[in-house]
């Protein structure tokens, strides 16, 4: 899959910026208290920036994509 093709995706299922998704954020609140961590998090990355869809433990709304670890996955 290429950049173009991912960044369709992302407006296609409406993954863009926006408020957390609490049925993630349940998903993610159980999985940290599973395996006993102090973060979990879904993040996702468009052109510029990452953004978090559900969090645990982290109080980032988001951050830049070139400072994101998750940048070197899509890149």
């Amino acid at each position: 899959m290429n950049e173009l093709e991912r960044l369709s995706i992302i407006n296609e299922y409406g993954l863009r910026k926006g408020e957390d998704d609490p049925s993630i954020n349940t998903l993610i609140d159980a999985t940290a208290a599973l395996l006993h961590v102090p973060i979990a998090y879904v993040s996702v990355i468009d052109e510029y920036e990452q953004f978090f869809k559900a969090k645990y433990g982290l109080t980032l709304e988001r951050t830049d994509r070139v400072d994101a670890f998750c940048n070197l996955v899509v890149e």
